[in-house]
């Protein structure tokens, strides 16, 4: 052979080799893609928080939503001692890099409120009740008319919207309004998560599903007791009872129940007293149910759950009125209390659902644990499989 032709050929080859070396040791991240259920970390994102807390202090993450492709994680700082304080700073990281970079609040906000996404872009209320949006090309706020009554709406498509009011021990209230005729239906005391497939409603509250197929069985609303009458003004429960509301006659019957309580209305608790139960009505603490509901979603025309069953998180779905298993993954998420608290392990620190990128007509469901001190385990579930990242900001 040729000496020089073999050189070139040799140069070639060492070049290829070079190039294929350094595309492996320099490319970014692969986005994770969910090819059936995993209950181990596929990957991690490092969270270097010491320019960002106190060494004294101890650090909680309190909220994970996503959108436009990146997850925005909200963290709490609570300082140590009697009289310590605490604030709450919020990171960003790309599903692509997984690369954690720190998000600066507004010059004029000193608190977060709340993290929530709108039209696929994230948005902060302050502590001041200011609305911001976030751009993650410029990496920066802008500042946002906040939506009328965004807080009130739970469900919203072409023909329905679901409003909601809850004025704490005088009651709450859901209304379904028609947006053809704008005749409004409500539902005393019901309250949880709305989802519609085809024409029938579901509604899974801590521990049953409500299905709803026809509206207007609720209470017929007149003109002192629709929704924007009546949300201000403590119109709720006894004022629809005044109007006409009758339990049994405006009562949809769960089709899924985990709970022991009475739906006919009376129960005794343990030291003997009686309290009188309205049907929607579920308190926790005496509901003895060992099987509870963490979050919902719909996909493939089926309605999934999320479980904390005695053994650990389990996905379901709902056929024929009845759940069915989908996978059981093999973790605890503690307490089936439906509120997160501070430096509680195990636990769900947030459940975030959002509309699928490859199937805009499915949802996913978000959910974060706790799992120790420093560290969490961040769950993207999709109907026919999941991802899975674990979180560390342990300094």
């Amino acid at each position: 052979m040729n000496h020089s032709l073999f050189m070139k050929r040799s140069i070639f080859v060492y070049s290829i080799i070079v190039w294929t070396l350094v595309q492996i040791v320099s490319c970014d991240r692969h986005r994770l893609v969910a090819h059936g259920f995993v209950n181990d970390p596929q990957d991690s994102i490092l969270f270097d928080l010491k320019d960002y807390v106190l060494p004294a202090s101890e650090v909680d993450l309190w909220n994970v939503v996503k959108c436009d492709g990146y997850y925005y994680f909200c963290f709490h700082e609570q300082m140590r001692g009697k009289w310590g304080g605490s604030h709450s700073f919020l990171m960003g990281a790309s599903e692509d890099k997984l690369h954690a970079r720190y998000i600066s609040l507004p010059d004029n906000v000193n608190s977060i409120s709340s993290i929530f996404v709108r039209n696929d872009s994230l948005m902060m209320k302050s502590g001041e009740d200011q609305f911001y949006s976030f751009d993650p090309k410029k990496w920066n706020w802008s500042p946002s008319a906040p939506d009328n009554d965004e807080k009130g709406t739970l469900y919203e498509d072409d023909d329905w919207i679901v409003k909601h009011a809850s004025h704490g021990e005088f009651g709450e209230v859901s209304w379904f309004i028609d947006k053809h005729s704008q005749e409004e239906y409500a539902f005393v005391e019901l309250n949880g998560g709305f989802s519609r497939i085809g024409n029938t409603f579901y509604v899974v509250t801590l521990s049953r599903i409500y299905e709803i197929s026809d509206p207007s069985t609720g209470f017929h609303c007149d003109s002192i007791t629709r929704y924007e009458n009546a949300k201000d003004a403590h119109l709720l429960a006894h004022h629809f009872f005044d109007a006409g509301y009758k339990p049994m006659k405006h009562f949809v019957t769960p089709i899924v129940r985990f709970d022991e309580f009475d739906i006919l209305g009376e129960y005794i608790l343990p030291d003997g007293s009686h309290v009188y139960h309205n049907p929607f009505e579920v308190f926790n603490e005496y509901l003895k149910a060992d099987t509870t509901f963490v979050a919902s979603f719909c996909a493939s025309d089926t309605l999934f759950c999320a479980l904390n069953t005695p053994s650990g998180l389990e996905l379901a779905k709902l056929e024929d009125a009845k759940l069915v298993p989908v996978h059981h993954f093999d973790k605890s998420i503690g307490t089936n209390y439906p509120y997160h608290f501070f430096n509680k392990y195990p636990s769900i620190a947030a459940q975030h659902k959002y509309r699928d990128d490859s199937n805009p007509s499915d949802y996913r469901l978000l959910l974060v644990i706790n799992t120790e001190a420093g560290s969490s385990e961040l769950i993207d579930i999709a109907h026919n499989g999941n991802t899975l990242l674990k979180l560390c900001y342990g300094r």
